[in-house]
């Protein structure tokens, strides 16, 4: 008895983490959880998956490629390709796979991997792809294939995150998976569509909607980062010629493969963009303004498209439709979307009049 009181404390430190975890569907193997998404209709809006502790984000897309069936349209970038709509381009079929990659190098790799290849491939070109320091320090691990790791891996690995995210009022313990599978969906943090595309919805600590985020907030994230330099705002005259190289490598090889590349340049909040410019800085962004030629030369000579959307501006929007420094909203995709249909024929002719943004 006296040992079983000893052994109280450790148990709830431990087993009230477990209990969330496993109520929320945290390590519910991403195999199913790509199964039950696609049992839905295609337009169900309730369906939202995102684990906090386990985000494999390029092997779950590969999965939901494979279970999906034949894939028209790809979309693939990072977290900033990732509000992409299938809704939007109907009656193609689509699939977003928004944070498979992190750098120009993981392209290939992930379409090698794929299980079947699209007619035509929406890739998100962040800026920072195009700077060497950048492209040195981000290369994905993509894997072969799905690992769940053990539940008792993940509690092991997080339950001090999970006791600090209720101290921080970011997870509610008292509810189970339904439609929303993983704690930070079930706590309306956001997670992908059946689609893959993402729905961004609370920020914070304690969360809330970002739209109640005051601007200044969103957006000193970026301005810190510019201030140092550093982690997507590098600073450069000229884009790296080798990541160019790597650029025109991809597209050849999509070339090769029967794939039109609609390629876009992603929006900054026009504040950041404006920031960057500042004659203050002496150029020291200048690699920012040469980008769109270069990067249209390259994937014209392969039957591309590019559509320059840095400025969100110049998608005709003002900040409130920033989330942060870097990632806009879904208004300003949809008319990003609207201008790649417009851009490339091959994408426009799988797409209905009455679905285009």
């Amino acid at each position: 008895m006296r040992r079983l009181l000893f052994l109280l404390p450790l148990l709830l430190l431990i087993g009230i983490p477990w209990l969330i975890l496993h109520r929320s569907g945290e390590w519910m193997p991403a195999v199913a959880v790509v199964r039950e998404a696609t049992s839905r209709p295609i337009d169900d809006d309730a369906f939202r998956y995102w684990p906090a502790f386990r985000h494999q984000a390029a092997a779950f897309k590969l999965e939901l490629i494979r279970q999906h069936g034949p894939v028209q349209v790809l979309a693939l970038g990072t977290s900033r390709t990732a509000v992409i709509r299938g809704t939007w381009l109907k009656p193609a079929t689509f699939v977003n796979a928004g944070f498979g990659i992190t750098s120009l190098a993981d392209v290939r790799p992930f379409l090698e991997r794929s299980p079947q290849l699209p007619k035509v491939l929406i890739l998100g070109l962040d800026q920072n792809f195009f700077h060497a320091g950048w492209q040195r320090r981000h290369l994905a691990v993509i894997p072969p294939a799905l690992e769940d790791p053990a539940a008792d891996q993940v509690v092991f690995n997080h339950w001090p995150e999970v006791w600090k995210g209720l101290a921080q009022q970011r997870f509610d313990p008292f509810i189970a998976a339904g439609d929303r599978i993983g704690l930070a969906a079930i706590n309306r943090l956001g997670g992908y569509r059946i689609d893959g595309s993402t729905a961004y919805e609370r920020q914070g600590a304690p969360p809330r909607p970002w739209q109640q985020v005051p601007l200044d907030e969103r957006l000193k994230e970026a301005r810190q980062r510019i201030a140092s330099g550093g982690d997507k705002f590098e600073t450069g005259t000229a884009p790296d010629p080798d990541m160019l190289k790597e650029l025109d490598r991809v597209a050849t090889w999509c070339d090769v493969k029967g794939i039109v590349i609609a390629g876009f340049l992603p929006p900054f909040a026009h504040s950041i963009w404006a920031e960057m410019h500042d004659p203050a800085k002496g150029g020291a962004y200048a690699y920012l303004d040469r980008l769109p030629a270069e990067v249209s030369i390259i994937l014209g000579r392969h039957g591309g498209c590019l559509v320059d959307a840095s400025d969100l501006a110049e998608l005709g929007l003002g900040d409130e439709h920033a989330m942060d420094g870097y990632h806009a909203d879904e208004d300003a995709y949809a008319i990003l979307v609207g201008r790649l249909v417009a851009a490339c024929p091959t994408l426009a002719g799988m797409v209905a009049a009455g679905s285009r943004p």
